[in-house]
């Protein structure tokens, strides 16, 4: 792992992080579509931590909400079949923007947040922590929502920041034990097996399922180095864009 990737996954410190005015949007979007987090299949890592969120706080519905252009999607979630809500007056929204984290007791109360999507679908009670990593990008939320109000309190929101650092870790861990081929960018055999099992977890058994498998050590010299880049950039939401290969070609 390259040691920007460490650094920008490392969970940072009040003393080592800049604020949110040191950092443009476009920055921080482009730092969550590196860490290649969105649309990615529910894992159980991610899941244990915000079941324990909902036990914490004693509360139906939580959340990993990464913040994306125009979305809250939704990388785990405890209580709800959605996989991402409009951004557009989303609690979310607001602590990623202010790497700060965020309670609102009683949404319909709040003139910002009494017309939300979330009011309008019988929330009325959220608490955020930020999901920040080591240079200040804030990814989104570790979040707890409740169809009733109520107020928080100081150990319930130091126990969701908790929560925030181990999703943060977990992100860094996926990335650390060789989840990731370093040559594609794309997730390896380990990440694949995972991946296979979550599904099952997560979908119907009866669901029907396909897999394409692409042996890439088999693809000859710069022929196949050019088909790797080829498939990376169509299937991927960022372009791959590897360095001069042992062939002497660039792509």
């Amino acid at each position: 792992m390259s040691a920007n990737l460490v650094s920008l996954l490392r969970t940072p410190t009040t003393a080592d992080a800049p604020g949110p005015e040191c950092w443009s949007e476009e920055a921080r979007l482009g730092a969550l579509q590196q860490l290649g987090l969105l649309d990615t299949p529910p894992t159980e890592a991610f899941d244990r931590i915000t079941r324990m969120a909902g036990q914490i706080f004693d509360l139906p519905l939580a959340a990993v909400s990464l913040t994306d252009s125009d979305r809250q999607w939704f990388k785990s979630r405890l209580g709800t079949e959605l996989t991402s809500l409009p951004r557009v007056k989303a609690p979310c929204a607001q602590v990623a923007e202010t790497s700060r984290s965020l309670t609102v007791p009683d949404l319909l109360l709040d003139s910002h947040y009494c017309d939300s999507p979330l009011a309008g679908a019988g929330i009325r009670f959220y608490a955020g922590a930020p999901l920040t990593t080591r240079e200040g990008f804030c990814l989104g939320s570790m979040c707890v929502l409740g169809l009733v109000p109520r107020q928080t309190s100081a150990a319930e929101m130091t126990s969701l920041n908790d929560l925030a650092a181990m999703v943060m870790s977990q992100i860094e861990m996926q990335h650390a034990f060789s989840r990731i081929d370093p040559l594609s960018g794309l997730p390896n055999h380990n990440q694949f097996v995972e991946d296979l099992e979550d599904l099952a977890r997560d979908r119907p058994l009866h669901e029907p399922r396909f897999v394409v498998v692409v042996d890439v050590a088999t693809l000859p010299g710069c022929w196949g180095r050019r088909s790797l880049t080829t498939w990376c950039t169509t299937h991927r939401s960022r372009s791959f864009r590897p360095s001069a290969g042992r062939c002497g070609c660039t792509t």
